[in-house]
């Protein structure tokens, strides 16, 4: 339910949807009910602080001889994010120093509205790159975009292309 967003995420198969009938059958349980009552109560954001939320979900990558990472984070609504956005980029920042990551990233989801907040720490030639709408530094709004696999890692990677080394 979780990965693939309740059937509405790019990774969806369609096995995915025959045994998701089948369990709601056996179970008695309305998969979309069950879906919003999973994230209203996992909010990482809410429940972790942000040097822990950040890295729950995170994947390292290297892509043409740069080391960086990939998160995700996903919520009922971005509320909580804006509450705390100071305190996420701070440790998006800090988490990218100790690593020594090239940039570190943060894709915060909206599984209602099937789209994302993208944060960005780290080189100042790759964030130049991103062409998503910037809606703070740092923060660009990604309609649409909810799989870090399918849809961010291959725009990143066409990005950290374009930086000159």
């Amino acid at each position: 339910m979780s990965d693939t967003l309740n059937l509405t995420s790019p990774t969806t198969t369609a096995r995915d949807a025959e045994i998701l009938a089948k369990l709601e059958k056996i179970a008695g349980v309305n998969a979309t009910e069950f879906t919003e009552k999973l994230f209203a109560s996992g909010s990482l954001l809410t429940t972790k602080p942000s040097a822990q939320a950040i890295t729950t979900d995170c994947k390292e990558y290297v892509e043409n001889g740069r080391t960086f990472s990939v998160a995700q984070i996903e919520e009922l609504g971005f509320d909580q994010f804006w509450k705390r956005k100071a305190d996420v980029l701070t440790a998006l920042e800090e988490y990218r120093e100790q690593k020594g990551y090239f940039i570190a990233t943060l894709l915060v989801t909206d599984v209602v509205l099937q789209g994302s907040l993208l944060l960005v720490a780290g080189a100042k030639a790759f964030v130049d790159k991103v062409d998503y709408p910037q809606l703070e530094p740092g923060i660009f709004q990604l309609d649409g975009v909810v799989s870090r696999k399918k849809q961010l890692l291959p725009y990143l990677t066409h990005c950290l292309a374009q930086v000159k080394s």
